[in-house]
């Protein structure tokens, strides 16, 4: 996707200049705004877990940001007396009562303006730069703080979808958990999060004492973080294997998106190929792709004019 939300004709003309992609994570809250600008602060609660729940927490998110989200967007809050719509995130994997409560949430914020909730894999997959109009499924890992889902995308819509409660979290826990057997190093938490952006070589950043650099071999990695990466995997392996019951609905035809912040995990990417025997696609800026998608897909309304109703 090149460029912001840009106005057009048609039916997208009535929603895109005044349309605003939500991801509220439970980490970090986005914004994609309509002049095209992401907007992003960290989630003001405490997140909750584990996946099935995050609709829950993610309406708790919104409710407690909603200074935040305003004063972050002041020129629309002021131009749109009525408001302005929002195309907020879901969790696949969220029943009805999740998504009403988040629903709820969104419309006190919004001047009970109408509200879009869009499946967090259906927006990841867009922001990945995929087709999801097309009937050709693709399986989307999306690996997030304290939850994953991995689900099938195809038509414009999830088809199918498999949570779990192991998220980025608990990888860093066994990274911490390592360093400390192997190393006698005792890290501050957000420490590991050094390895998911460096690659193997992890700066640990010692309660009052200096920095010390400490090298973590792909191999020591992967061992590891074994036992986190295979609930995943297990769950991966489900959902592929309800598919494969189904004629024509092979999601591994093409490759599988890892997205989220565990796709920064040098090694997740790579025990994922393995132990799936598919090829594992790794997009640009993977934990702003859900984000990135709403955005694209408001852009391309007149595509999608199902996702918005009238």
């Amino acid at each position: 996707m090149t460029g912001g939300i840009r106005a057009g004709s048609g039916f997208a003309s009535r929603h895109r200049v005044h349309a605003v992609a939500l991801d509220a994570g439970t980490d970090t809250v986005r914004l994609w705004r309509p002049d095209g600008e992401l907007v992003e602060f960290p989630t003001p609660i405490a997140a909750t877990r584990p996946a099935r729940a995050r609709a829950n927490g993610t309406a708790a998110i919104v409710d407690a940001s909603g200074p935040a989200f305003r004063r972050r967007l002041p020129r629309l809050t002021r131009r749109r007396r009525r408001g302005f719509r929002i195309a907020a995130t879901v969790p696949a994997c969220a029943g009805r009562a999740a998504r009403g409560r988040l629903e709820t949430a969104l419309r006190a914020l919004n001047r009970a303006q109408p509200v879009l909730l869009m499946e967090a894999p259906l927006a990841a997959a867009a922001g990945a730069g995929l087709d999801t109009a097309s009937a050709r499924p693709c399986l989307v890992i999306d690996v997030g703080v304290h939850g994953s889902e991995v689900a099938v995308v195809a038509e414009g819509r999830v088809v199918d979808a498999v949570g779990c409660a192991t998220g980025c979290r608990d990888i860093e826990r066994a990274i911490l958990a390592h360093l400390y057997r192997r190393h006698h190093i005792l890290a501050t938490p957000n420490a590991a999060w050094q390895a998911f952006h460096v690659g193997s070589a992890t700066v640990l950043h010692l309660d009052g004492d200096t920095p010390v650099a400490v090298q973590v071999s792909g191999p020591e990695l992967a061992i590891e973080i074994s036992d986190p990466t295979a609930t995943i995997v297990s769950a991966a392996r489900r959902l592929i294997e309800r598919a494969a019951a189904v004629p024509g609905r092979d999601p591994l035809g093409q490759s599988a998106q890892l997205v989220g912040g565990g796709a920064l995990v040098p090694q997740l990417a790579q025990t994922l190929r393995d132990e799936l025997g598919a090829d594992v696609h790794v997009p640009r800026d993977p934990r702003r792709a859900a984000v990135r998608g709403v955005a694209r897909l408001i852009e391309e309304a007149d595509r999608y004019p199902q996702l918005w109703g009238d």
